[in-house]
């Protein structure tokens, strides 16, 4: 079995797994990545979570997505992974729904669309201060620094 059809079978059996020890409408979401520096490419595959993105040296973005739904809402196995390269300086950019579905006091989203700007707006910025930079702006248009859902991002630059 080749390492992409690996992260399939991956969820898979975690699918089966949580619907074994879950109640009737527990799910999770769950975007799983192998970065691969001898191969130079990333594999990744998802069970109903947003789409990571890749942010090339040039500040374009390429989403990557495949099929599969949250881990614990059915017994099917139906997960995709995909594969994509991952060239020197490009940035993987993982992150939780909790980061683009905050709003402001108007009750204006903040969006995944915004959340794509950033990340291209600020590709200038190290790894490090590109995460704090995105947090503060996301902080700033909902008025608060408490999130209500949690906030994940992380950044990861091929050298």
């Amino acid at each position: 079995m080749n390492s992409i059809a690996g992260l399939d079978d991956l969820l898979s059996r975690t699918n089966r797994q949580l619907q074994a020890v879950s109640d009737a409408g527990d799910f999770a979401t769950c975007f799983v990545v192998r970065v691969e520096p001898d191969h130079q490419n990333i594999q990744f595959a998802k069970a109903g979570h947003d789409a990571a993105i890749l942010l090339h040296l040039d500040g374009s973005v390429d989403l990557l997505e495949t099929e599969g739904l949250p881990l614990g809402i059915s017994p099917g196995e139906g997960y995709q992974s995909g594969s994509v390269p991952f060239r020197p300086q490009d940035r993987l950019i993982l992150y939780t729904d909790g980061l683009h579905e905050l709003f402001d006091a108007g009750g204006v989203p903040f969006g995944r669309e915004r959340l794509l700007q950033l990340v291209q707006t600020t590709r200038q910025l190290s790894p490090e201060e590109q995460v704090s930079h995105i947090i503060a702006k996301a902080q700033e248009f909902q008025g608060s620094s408490a999130f209500d859902d949690d906030v994940t991002l992380v950044i990861l630059q091929r050298d």
